[in-house]
């Protein structure tokens, strides 16, 4: 089981590890091509995901697709290699990272 806290300190992890990487993962930086996304969803965990503009998936379709698995295999190198786990989940291209359960150990 997690609290908030946890939830809340995941996303802070998560987002420092992709700032000191490179990404512009800042909310209050608006997006000038494209859209990178830290959230919590309650039934799979902190996800993580990309999106480039609409004006740039239906200019140049083949080339979006490589820039978007790109992105992707960047993104999880990055994260993988800070120690975060990636859940597998092929219903999307988002980036689930479970949530620890807290133990049970004082």
């Amino acid at each position: 089981m997690h609290t908030a806290d946890d939830v809340e300190h995941l996303i802070w992890r998560i987002h420092q590890d992709l700032l000191q990487a490179g990404f512009a993962a800042d909310p209050n930086e608006p997006a000038v091509d494209a859209d990178l996304r830290i959230r919590y969803d309650p039934d799979r965990g902190v996800v993580v995901s990309w999106a480039a503009s609409a004006e740039s998936l239906t200019r140049d379709p083949p080339r979006h697709h490589r820039v978007r698995t790109a992105v992707h295999l960047a993104l999880r190198a990055v994260l993988t290699d800070a120690g975060h786990r990636i859940a597998d989940d092929h219903a999307d291209d988002d980036l689930v990272i479970p949530v620890p359960a807290r133990s049970s150990q004082p």
